[in-house]
């Protein structure tokens, strides 16, 4: 995702991402449900001002997690770690990457 201007009618908004999920969710009330509860405890807001920043898609990649994937696996770390982060160099991936 790469922030883009207000003008721009590629580009798509938090919000509106979130109207159009719910959009498609209306006929399942389950998932339309669990979807408002994850937006719920992940914080978002629709009436944050930052959630009509827009941004542009541009494209997403699949990759294989398993086997020496770069990972951090819970059997490996402390009991006393209680949270923690890792980013990934998207272009080292590519003997991880689907075709």
């Amino acid at each position: 995702m790469d922030k883009t201007g207000d003008a721009d009618p590629n580009g798509i908004s938090l919000r509106k991402a979130v109207q159009e999920i719910f959009t498609l969710l209306e006929e399942d009330h389950n998932a339309y449900t669990t979807f408002s509860v994850r937006l719920m405890l992940s914080g978002f807001k629709s009436d944050d001002p930052w959630a009509d920043e827009r941004f542009l898609f541009g494209g997403f990649e699949l990759f294989n997690v398993e086997g020496d994937f770069p990972r951090i696996r819970k059997t490996q770390l402390s009991p006393v770690i209680e949270n923690g982060e890792y980013r990934l160099e998207i272009s080292a991936m590519t003997p991880w990457r689907e075709i």
